[in-house]
Order: C-alpha cells, then structure tokens, then sequence
C-alpha cells in the first residue's frame, strides 16, 4: 500500500508538470498564430525577425513559412503531450480505486 501512495504521488506530480508544458506550448502556439495572422496582413515583403538582441531583415514569405512550420511543430508536441495527460489520469484514477478500496477493507 505504501508503495501504491508513492506511485500515486508521483503520478500526480508528473501530470501537474505535463500540465505546466501543455500551458506553454499553447501560449506560444497562440503567440505564432497571431504573428501569422498578422504577417499575412502585410503587404511589404520586408519584415525584421528578432535574433537575439539584433534585428535582421529578412523576407517575410520565409517567415511565414518557418513560423507555419513551427505551428505544426508545436501542435504535435500539444497531442502528445494531451496524450501523455490522459494516461496519467487513468493511471491516478486507477490507483485512487485501489488506494481507496484497499482503506475500506482495513
């Protein structure tokens, strides 16, 4: 039993930190489809991007094209890591029947 109280706090642990990366990555999902959304609305085909603390000019079709690419980059790494959350309930879940049936037999 007490190693099922473990598990069951390290589950809870690790999902609390899925949780924190899946927050993250949706924030800068959400920054990067703004940015295209306004990219697109521009029309010169110059455009700075940040590198560090310099500015360079840069053509804005690239941009966008890497921006996209890191649009679905971070939209995978999201499913997987839903993925990975939905496993660590059923897991919590699990062990919360256990750790409960088991208090109620003692």
């Amino acid at each position: 039993m007490n190693n099922d109280v473990y598990n069951y706090q390290i589950y809870v642990q690790n999902l609390q930190n899925v949780l924190m990366q899946k927050q993250t990555l949706q924030i800068q999902l959400e920054e990067i489809t703004q940015t295209i959304e306004e990219l697109e609305k521009y029309e010169k085909e110059k455009v700075y991007k940040s590198v560090g603390p310099v500015l360079i000019e840069k053509n804005r079709k690239d941009i966008l094209k890497d921006l996209v690419d890191t649009k679905e980059e971070l939209s995978v790494k999201i499913k997987s890591i839903e993925n990975q959350e939905e496993l660590l309930k059923k897991k919590i879940d699990e062990l919360k029947k256990k750790l409960n049936s088991s208090q109620g037999s003692v």
